[in-house]
């Protein structure tokens, strides 16, 4: 582990109460491990682009940064994150070990392709329709819901279910979609599952593997149930049940498997009597707080050991070809 270099990334929009204090966190966890952590800015990267490879150089530096991993944690503004997306893909270019390769965090970052590859692989979703202007929504609505019947909307990418409405009835969502066309967004509404109000399950994964099963609970009357960011408005609980937990853990692991290879990843599940148990997401930046607080299990630790595995393996493999 002594050998490997990550460059990190502090987090470009720092949403989260305690993004900075994770950035710490995980970059002394980096070093715990053995490994040497060159921190940056967004602002502070550049590339050059050239036929015998990709390099990367910090501030006016002239020397080329030297560094076997690329590391970033947390969602970001739409402009910044189309910046990060092409550094990803140049480190990705570039046969540097990352977190999620491009192909993997465009799905996982837009809910309607993710919907699109749950049903490729059959798995129980919510029914979920889209359109691309208003007089084609108005039809998507009219053939599939009732007039008053209640649906549930979605921004396909948002930050922490603020993109998610429960609109009433027809004029609702009908308005919802137009304000998103207006500001050149686009969406999805699905089926409202009534009994899974306030209440969701999220599988925490790594490596395509469940290794933790909780269930949040929302406290102020919200239908999602993690709305809140504040331990007094929601609470977490382990799952466990032997065989729930064993179901909920196999549907996560076949959503993963239809996105790829990912490395992190958080699945939320409601379980309905209704519908059964389907998927609802794919995290690709699952909050870790709420686990270490809630249920007092050090995952952070358990995440950052695990990449540097990771990228040892990648390491040496690159070097063996």
């Amino acid at each position: 582990m002594s050998e490997l270099v990550v460059a990190y990334l502090n987090d470009p929009d720092p949403v989260y109460n305690d993004s900075s204090e994770l950035d710490k966190t995980l970059k002394d966890l980096f070093t715990k491990q053995g490994l040497k952590v060159i921190p940056f800015e967004l602002s502070d990267i550049s590339i050059k682009i050239q036929s015998t490879g990709i390099n990367f150089y910090l501030n006016d530096s002239k020397d080329e940064l030297q560094f076997d991993a690329f590391f970033a944690y947390g969602y970001m503004s739409r402009f910044k994150e189309t910046a990060f997306n092409y550094l990803n893909t140049a480190m990705e270019k570039a046969n540097k070990f990352i977190l999620h390769p491009t192909s993997n965090l465009k799905v996982m970052n837009d809910k309607l392709l993710q919907a699109l590859s749950y049903s490729n692989f059959n798995l129980n979703i919510p029914k979920t329709y889209t359109a691309f202007a208003i007089p084609s929504f108005r039809n998507v609505f009219d053939n599939n819901f009732e007039k008053q019947e209640n649906a549930i909307f979605k921004n396909l990418v948002d930050f922490g279910g603020d993109g998610v409405k429960k609109c009433n009835q027809r004029a609702d969502t009908i308005c919802a979609f137009s304000r998103n066309i207006w500001d050149n967004q686009y969406s999805v509404i699905q089926k409202f599952i009534p009994d899974s109000l306030g209440r969701s399950v999220r599988v925490f994964m790594l490596g395509g593997k469940g290794i933790i099963v909780a269930e949040y609970v929302d406290k102020s009357g919200d239908f999602r149930s993690n709305i809140s960011f504040t331990p007094d408005l929601y609470s977490m609980v382990n799952v466990d049940d032997t065989e729930k937990r064993k179901k909920y853990i196999e549907l996560s692991e076949e959503a993963v498997k239809s996105i790829g290879d990912v490395l992190v990843a958080g699945v939320d599940l409601v379980d309905s009597k209704q519908n059964g148990i389907a998927v609802i997401e794919i995290n690709a930046y699952p909050d870790m707080s709420d686990i270490d607080n809630f249920l007092k299990l050090n995952v952070k630790e358990t995440f950052i050991k695990y990449y540097c595995e990771k990228a040892s393996e990648f390491k040496l493999k690159s070097k063996s070809c």
